[in-house]
């Protein structure tokens, strides 16, 4: 099956995802199998170990949570597994590793908040994450990939002369290695890829 999370219409934000689909191949159809326990923004989803995993930040009154639901498809059960994500991270999962990319950080320092290049590991067993390694440039809500042997970490925002601005031409390839410790080890533009 592929899983898509739809962006509804809100009374609050046009933003926010609530329904979850699932298309068979197969069968060529689409169906809705659940709602999100809560409705997100920021929304990064990964398959693992056989369930749908969803990171983002959702609403309750005026204050924003952000935090990772758990979805499985033979239950049809959520569980919040209230990880401390970053808001505006990525998942991805890598041979049965998971992983979050960038993301937003609260600086109390400053009282701002800043930019992520963190790469973290989610050991679920252990329920903790562990540094991996940072991102070249740091970016916000990510598309992330991989083929096996590496992360690739485009699209986002990221921080351009003090402001937020879509990046769509930088291309961050993170190569995961033994110890789980990560290396940015290219960082180019797409219009530097091969194609074909």
């Amino acid at each position: 099956y592929i899983y898509v999370l739809l962006h509804d219409q809100l009374d609050y934000d046009a933003n926010y995802a609530k329904s979850v689909l699932r298309y068979s191949p197969e069968e060529k159809i689409w169906e809705k199998v659940a709602d999100l326990p809560e409705a997100m923004a920021y929304i990064s989803v990964a398959g693992y170990r056989g369930k749908l995993l969803v990171s983002g930040t959702y609403r309750k009154g005026e204050k924003l949570y952000t935090t990772v639901f758990s979805y499985s498809p033979r239950t049809g059960l959520w569980k919040n597994l209230d990880w401390g994500v970053y808001q505006k991270s990525s998942l991805v999962n890598m041979n049965g590793d998971l992983y979050t990319i960038g993301g937003v950080k609260y600086n109390k320092d400053t009282d701002s908040d800043e930019f992520c290049k963190i790469i973290n590991y989610m050991d679920i067993a252990g329920d903790d994450d562990k540094f991996v390694g940072e991102l070249e440039t740091a970016v916000l809500s990510p598309h992330t990939a991989t083929d096996g042997k590496a992360i690739y970490v485009s699209g986002g925002f990221t921080l351009q002369n003090g402001k937020s601005e879509e990046s769509r031409e930088l291309v961050q390839r993170i190569e995961i290695g033994a110890g789980r410790t990560g290396k940015t080890s290219e960082c180019y533009p797409h219009t530097s890829l091969t194609t074909g």
